[in-house]
């Protein structure tokens, strides 16, 4: 599976948006074009060199009547870092959440970037496209009190990408077991059992994933039998 972008404002910018308070946060509304499940935000950022802002998040929330985030928190991204924001030159970091949240097609949503740590000395900062003609579902805002009031909505809009999706995939690991374990294939008639348990502690592979096999039906008690794994998925245990 793959990440799929859906909502985004990602060119033209020639201006940041300054956090350097714990109490400065600042957000990007916008509109979904597509019902989907968030799974990571990417921002185009830059920190002071050899900063510590503590942690910078993102957050989700709705849009009031006025154009602000409502301040209610939907979704909130893992911590991200200072060492993997850029120093001076902005590119784009990724936001992710764990546990995936649910954009509703046509609904709005507000991005809100925020810090633990920021200061003076200490800051992030979210690139702006400042053209009054920029992403027209949505508007960049700002707040110097964590989020109570809302200073905008600006003329203007940060960079930003939603994505759904994973970075995981499907891979068929029958044959690299099979060669590792340089065992002989042999079986006879197979029942369904879930092995993946015991492929991982005999071939000492760090990761299994959903792999199935079988064990002999006529299996005696009294016998002690090797796993015997190989290509085409297949995994038996070795008859006597």
């Amino acid at each position: 599976m793959a990440f799929t972008k859906h909502d985004y404002w990602e060119t033209s910018d020639d201006t940041y948006l300054l956090l350097n308070s714990v109490n400065d946060w600042g957000a990007q509304t916008f509109t979904a074009s597509a019902s989907y499940d968030l799974t990571k935000i990417e921002l185009k950022v830059f920190r002071q060199v050899g900063d510590d802002f503590g942690s910078a998040y993102c957050e989700i929330q709705g849009v009031d009547g006025g154009g602000d985030p409502d301040g209610v928190t939907a979704a909130t991204s893992d911590a991200v870092a200072p060492a993997s924001v850029p120093e001076v030159t902005s590119d784009w970091v990724t936001f992710t959440f764990s546990t995936p949240y649910s954009i509703t097609s046509s609904n709005q949503y507000a991005i809100v970037l925020y810090t633990t740590a920021a200061n003076s000395s200490n800051y992030i900062a979210w690139r702006v496209d400042s053209a009054a003609v920029a992403y027209e579902s949505g508007a960049s805002n700002f707040s110097n009190n964590a989020g109570s009031s809302w200073a905008g909505p600006y003329v203007g809009d940060t960079m930003f990408r939603t994505y759904s999706g994973s970075s995981a995939s499907y891979v068929d690991i029958s044959a690299t077991i099979a060669a590792a374990s340089g065992l002989t294939v042999s079986a006879t008639k197979l029942t369904y059992q879930d092995v993946s348990a015991t492929i991982a502690a005999s071939s000492g592979l760090t990761v299994v994933a959903d792999v199935k096999g079988g064990v002999v039906e006529n299996y005696s008690a009294g016998n002690t039998r090797r796993l015997v794994v190989a290509g085409n998925d297949s995994i038996w245990y070795e008859n006597n």
